[in-house]
């Protein structure tokens, strides 16, 4: 009799690791998918902060320029630097005819 006692309080034990045993593995195959889960959360944080970054200075340089009208008046000519004020055009080392600096 005490022989048939043990063999049933064997088979819970051996079930038990079993089950241990699945989860380890059930742990295993899940741990990748929650790591890239966790790296895809992270990188929408950074991109997230860049655009609205991006979009901050876009308000402030909106601003700015609609606030100064010497800035306004020099984004208005667009391509002509005929009438630039840094262009140097009497020193006698400038050999590139029109570069600004």
């Amino acid at each position: 009799m005490m022989s048939d006692q043990k063999a049933v309080d064997a088979a819970p034990a051996r079930q038990r690791r079993r089950e241990n045993g699945s989860a380890l593995i059930e742990i295993t195959l899940l741990c990748p998918w929650f790591l890239f889960l966790f790296v895809g959360v992270v990188d929408l944080g950074f991109y997230t902060y860049s655009l609205i970054g991006v979009e901050n200075a876009a308000r402030v340089a909106a601003e700015y320029t609609s606030k100064s009208t010497s800035v306004a008046a020099d984004q208005s000519r667009g391509g002509d630097h005929r009438h630039h004020p840094r262009r140097r055009r009497d020193h006698p080392s400038d050999h590139s005819h029109g570069v600004l600096w």
